[in-house]
């Protein structure tokens, strides 16, 4: 039986919400940065990090803030025990989908649905961990729920991002 992306997403959050208010932890937050391409996020994502991990960096035991980006890719191949080699199937750009179908006929790599599964699936623990800067593949879209992630967009006009 095949699991639904809304139906996981769902269970999720009745679990999470279905935690008594007196035995909830108070949740560390999290960021999500949505952007147009050539807007800098990956630079305001990373000296974000820089500026947070500097300003709390007296407090006692917290663990530092981390960036994900290209790397979330690789997180979700480790996180689901898939070969590192995948990666390259995961691209964020657009790709032809004729070029997805023929690979996926052939088993060159999972289906895009599994991919996009798995990579929701990665997003929301990355993100109930707390302290992580999540840029794009659509993050903000699935945390939107989380009321301990904050949503940035970032736009530019077009000869800056070109």
């Amino acid at each position: 039986m095949r699991v639904s992306l809304l139906d996981l997403l769902g269970r999720y959050l009745q679990m999470h919400s279905a935690i008594p208010e007196h035995a909830r932890e108070p949740q560390q937050p999290s960021i999500t940065i949505s952007r147009e391409v050539g807007a800098g996020a990956v630079t305001i994502a990373n000296m974000l990090v820089e500026h947070l991990n500097r300003a709390e960096k007296h407090s006692s035991g917290a663990a530092p803030w981390t960036v994900f980006d290209n790397n979330l890719a690789r997180q979700v191949l480790v996180d689901h025990k898939l070969p590192l080699n995948l990666e390259k199937f995961m691209a964020e750009d657009a790709r032809l989908p004729v070029d997805a179908i023929v690979e996926e006929l052939l088993g060159l790599h999972p289906t895009s649905w599994t991919f996009v599964q798995q990579t929701t699936r990665t997003i929301l623990r990355l993100a109930s961990l707390g302290r992580v800067i999540l840029v794009g593949r659509a993050a903000e879209i699935v945390t939107k729920r989380l009321p301990y992630v904050f949503h940035v967009r970032l736009v530019a006009p077009l000869e800056k991002r070109v």
